[in-house]
């Protein structure tokens, strides 16, 4: 298996013509040659120190609230949920989300569309969900301690998680690290450095990847990243994985105040192959204030999103107290996740009018 990953990634050596699946549809480096005294593991340290320095400013030193209003919108064909339906119509899932957020752990969540009117608010002792659709919700005390409860601010909460990746990719000594080499992409010189995890004895998988490992997935497979010489940001990332048969690369548009306006984002991965972009708006102070995402593929799921974020000091510890709300019932957690279930598979039933078969989806 390892042979495997480092001919993926070898594939783009010194600018070849015969691109990996991961970089398909990508940027290309330009001449590329070994410098010597380059190491791959010091350019990436650089390059998170330059993240974090350059990108997490004190604009977010004493910004306590954020809050996000936004919409998010799916459309796909039937026929891409089942290739034996007759019928070319959309199915559309949307969610509109109004939401406050501190960076102690504390929300409160507003949703509304394709999920029903739901009511999602947490404290530091305790978190509730409202139903406003079947009258009903449930709370939960908090045993134990949120990890993030000290955190003033969202420049310290960016920047833990930020040295939370740094330290999986950087400190857990799981990773493998490679200097590919120094070119040209845009006219500016790049740093190639190669990451990727040793795995043995896997056979790829053919299924899609558990629910439970979409935030975590990233940890498995390798990456191929670029950064800029001058400043060490990144310009570009190509990511493969080859047991859950991801293959995605993503190049970065900065603006004169090297913050990121722009991503170009090509999924290279079988059976939702596509492109989009997520575009990035700042205001004076370099505080993010919008990101726009779209992306769509070639077998017609189209994916929008669009939040815009308005940070703000002081937040209020009232906003986040947990009331039951009047004349509701109140149910156990297990109750009403399954009365939002059943309000999900009403939805997927109602497909059965374009002829597709249930029977065809697996969860």
């Amino acid at each position: 298996m390892i042979l495997v990953y480092a001919t993926a990634f070898l594939m783009l050596q010194e600018g070849e013509a015969v691109p990996s699946r991961a970089h398909q549809n990508g940027p290309i480096v330009h001449e590329v040659s070994r410098l010597p005294d380059h190491n791959a593991f010091d350019i990436i340290s650089k390059a998170f120190q330059a993240i974090g320095n350059q990108l997490i400013g004190d604009g977010y030193a004493n910004k306590s609230l954020l809050e996000v209003h936004g919409l998010m919108d799916f459309d796909m064909p039937v026929q891409a949920i089942d290739q034996s339906a007759k019928s070319d119509a959309q199915v559309q899932f949307d969610v509109r989300l109004e939401g406050e957020i501190t960076p102690n752990g504390m929300y409160r969540y507003q949703f509304q569309g394709g999920l029903g009117d739901i009511f999602m608010i947490r404290n530091q002792t305790i978190q509730a969900t409202v139903s406003h659709e079947f009258k009903t919700y449930a709370d939960q005390p908090l045993r134990t301690r949120n990890e993030n409860a000290n955190l003033q601010s969202f420049q310290s909460l960016i920047l833990k998680k930020l040295g939370q990746v740094k330290s999986q990719i950087l400190d857990s000594g799981h990773y493998r690290f490679v200097y590919g080499g120094t070119g040209y992409y845009a006219g500016r010189i790049v740093h190639v450095v190669r990451i990727f995890k040793p795995t043995y004895n896997q056979a790829p998988k053919k299924g899609p990847i558990p629910i439970q490992k979409l935030w975590t997935f990233w940890y498995d497979g390798g990456y191929e990243v670029w950064i800029y010489a001058d400043n060490y940001l990144p310009a570009a990332l190509f990511y493969t994985n080859i047991d859950d048969n991801i293959y995605a690369n993503i190049n970065i548009d900065y603006d004169r105040e090297h913050l990121p306006r722009r991503m170009e984002i090509h999924n290279n991965s079988v059976g939702f192959d596509g492109a989009g972009e997520l575009v990035l708006d700042f205001d004076a102070q370099r505080v993010l204030k919008s990101l726009r995402l779209r992306f769509d593929s070639q077998k017609g799921h189209d994916l929008m999103m669009d939040f815009d974020l308005t940070f703000s000091q002081n937040a209020d510890p009232q906003r986040f107290k947990v009331l039951p709300p009047f004349g509701y019932r109140k149910v156990n957690r297990d109750h009403l996740k399954l009365l939002l279930t059943t309000k999900i598979a009403g939805e997927i039933l109602n497909l059965k009018q374009h002829g597709v078969n249930i029977k065809n989806f697996k969860f």
